[in-house]
């Protein structure tokens, strides 16, 4: 009879409060020992070849929280890590297929996967991600698949020995056989990701027909056994949240043109939408495994933030007459585009005209120069309003400022 070589305590243990890695790679109950049974359906339980794998994929209460804190405390250390946008970005995504990862690595089981340690939570490597992005970019920069996004393999920049293309600078080069000498470490950092899901992993079944034909050399025929393999994956409709850091005092020196206005932002976000559509994270991306969809809302928010946090700094390198003179004339610009201007009703207005107050008064201590751009700012909104100008408050503010 087969006995298990674990120890007896083992079957003591409470399967449901071991983390999911831990059950998967330390606890998975696939022996079978009948010794371990006291009743027929403890008996039909071990002889379930999904049991280990159904215990491993079953979430409680206290690993769905660790998953969540463990996303929480990543965001508030990349918002530590990365204070100007210009550093990193983030990229929320949506599966919209399982996802697998680590089936390399070795299990009883043959099929491995990714837990993180010590959480025994599931998660994707970094490198990994580095890896397919990098692949992404080679396929959009190869014009096969149309537009290349700007990417290129035939734009290099030139260091005081070397030449490097867009890829190698963000991503890094290894050394060659012909040159030991060219290595580059890549300006971007990529985190690992924690894949947020409600409810429990997946068990997926792999079953290989025609073995005898493919790994024994015989004839092929329609009457072999098949052999059913399983393996564990992320639910579909899950959430991926990817961090990327950038050293950008390493990207000015090397490319400058990619670190202003954050072009390389640019770059990777093409490289993501590609590589989510048609490459996939994980393992057997082949088959469709490991395929997400961009979060296109969280996208323009981020970028709403990042034009907010430029014009916030902009405007922070302006004097305040400037300032005040800028804040106004966007204000009516931007009310102009409006299908229905806020300014226009009277009784909205309050706020333009305060504001055009303040400037006027901070005007009279001005050049001439910047005088006369108030009066042109000042007849421009009284048009726009339909303000008469010899209205007493139109009176009034011209007087103070020419005065």
């Amino acid at each position: 009879m087969t006995r298990a070589a674990v120890p007896d305590y083992l079957q003591q243990i409470d399967y449901a409060k071991a983390s999911p890695g831990m059950r998967f790679g330390v606890f998975l109950r696939i022996w079978q020992d009948r010794d371990w049974q006291k009743d027929e359906q403890a008996l039909k339980q071990q002889n379930d070849p999904n049991l280990g794998l159904r215990q491993t994929a079953t979430f409680n209460e206290v690993h769905k929280a660790m998953l969540q804190e463990l996303n929480r405390r990543q965001q508030l250390v990349f918002d530590h890590a990365v204070p100007d946008y210009r550093s990193g970005m983030r990229i929320e995504t949506k599966s919209t297929a399982p996802f697998m990862t680590g089936m390399g690595y070795e299990h009883p089981l043959e099929n491995g996967f990714a837990f993180l340690n010590p959480y025994g939570l599931p998660y994707l490597p970094g490198s990994s991600i580095k890896g397919v992005l990098r692949r992404a970019a080679q396929e959009l920069a190869s014009g096969a698949w149309g537009d290349s996004f700007d990417w290129s393999e035939e734009k290099t920049y030139s260091s005081q020995t070397h030449r490097f293309s867009i890829m190698d600078i963000l991503f890094g080069l290894e050394d060659s056989e012909e040159n030991t000498c060219s290595a580059l470490r890549g300006v971007l950092k990529f985190w690992d990701v924690y894949p947020r899901f409600s409810g429990n992993m997946q068990i997926e079944v792999m079953t290989p027909h025609h073995t005898d034909y493919y790994q024994n050399g015989k004839a092929p025929h329609d009457c072999g056994m098949p052999n059913p393999i399983t393996s564990l994956s992320v639910p579909m409709d899950s959430h991926f949240c990817f961090h990327i850091q950038c050293d950008m005092n390493r990207l000015h020196r090397l490319a400058p043109d990619l670190a202003e206005d954050a072009k390389w932002q640019m770059l990777i976000e093409h490289a993501m939408n590609h590589a989510s559509r048609w490459l996939g994270f994980g393992a057997k991306t082949s088959v469709g495994y490991g395929a997400l969809r961009m979060d296109t809302k969280a996208l323009q928010l981020r970028q709403a933030q990042n034009a907010k946090q430029e014009e916030e700094a902009r405007l922070s390198q302006m004097s305040p007459f400037d300032r005040s003179f800028d804040i106004l004339k966007k204000m009516v610009d931007e009310d102009r585009q409006k299908k229905y201007p806020e300014f226009m009703n009277k009784k909205t207005n309050a706020k333009l005209w305060e504001q055009l107050k303040q400037l006027v008064g901070m005007a009279v201590d001005e050049s001439m120069q910047n005088k006369a751009k108030v009066r042109e700012l000042f007849d421009e909104i009284l048009k726009y309003l339909g303000v008469d100008s010899k209205s007493a408050a139109a009176k009034k503010l011209r007087s103070q400022l020419n005065g």
